[in-house]
């Protein structure tokens, strides 16, 4: 499912492939990279900033991450 969420954002159906990785996530699968792929499209392709700070905080309850801690945090003072 992740491949083919990434196809998706590959051919530019950003709202499709994050409805592939709620799936995963919402199927059990917490695995960090889904979370920050969903981080990614969301802060880059959809222009959410909010939704991408969601999911940055959910990578980093899976993972210690100095690099998107410091992502996170310039996030929230944009707010």
């Amino acid at each position: 499912m992740y491949y083919q969420a990434l196809y998706f954002i590959e051919n530019g159906w950003f709202e499709q492939a994050m409805g592939v990785m709620e799936k995963i996530t919402t199927n059990g699968y917490d695995e960090p990279i889904v979370y920050l792929t969903m981080a990614n499209t969301a802060e880059y392709k959809l222009l959410n900033k909010d939704l991408a700070i969601t999911y940055l905080r959910k990578y980093l309850d899976l993972k210690t991450d100095d690099n998107v801690l410091k992502r996170l945090e310039a996030l929230q003072k944009l707010k």
